[in-house]
């Protein structure tokens, strides 16, 4: 197993302990997956990756969260590997594919607990508690209340 879900993990936000328990999910799955599997497997994380990372660049954005840039940052650049990767899998070349997940848990890990751990903790701090703020193009309000 690459990365087990504990219940340090759970960050006390809702839609984000669920969408990084789907993201350990994910990695696990594509873990044990032959490799006739992995270009499916693969396609999964990503598109799973990117609408994660959106949604949560999207809530920072809005909030005006003032570690934003360095969060966003660090989701562009994992994005950045993951699709130069993605093209290796794609031609059928999986042993990049499973290095990268493998260390992309590791990254995940470190990343829910310190850098994911400071935004629940700014979202619990602006009134959004267990529900978090509405979904990226929703009516949630900013900081500043608008």
């Amino acid at each position: 197993m690459a990365i087990q879900w504990h219940s340090g993990m759970v960050l006390g936000i809702e839609s984000m302990d669920l969408t990084h328990r789907e993201f350990v999910d994910q990695i696990n799955a594509f873990e044990t997956a032959n490799d006739g599997e992995l270009k499916t497997r693969f396609a999964d994380i990503m598109v799973h990756t990117e609408d994660h990372f959106r949604r949560e660049d999207e809530w920072m954005r809005r909030l005006d969260y003032v570690h934003a840039e360095a969060h966003t940052d660090e989701h562009d650049k994992v994005l950045k590997v993951m699709t130069a990767v993605a093209r290796c899998v794609d031609m059928g070349d999986t042993r990049f594919g499973r290095i990268l997940i493998r260390e992309v848990a590791k990254w995940f890990h470190e990343h829910a607990l310190s850098m994911d751990y400071m935004l629940a903790g700014f979202l619990h701090a602006s009134g959004h508690g267990p529900a978090g703020p509405a979904d990226v193009g929703g009516d949630a309000p900013d900081s500043a209340g608008r």
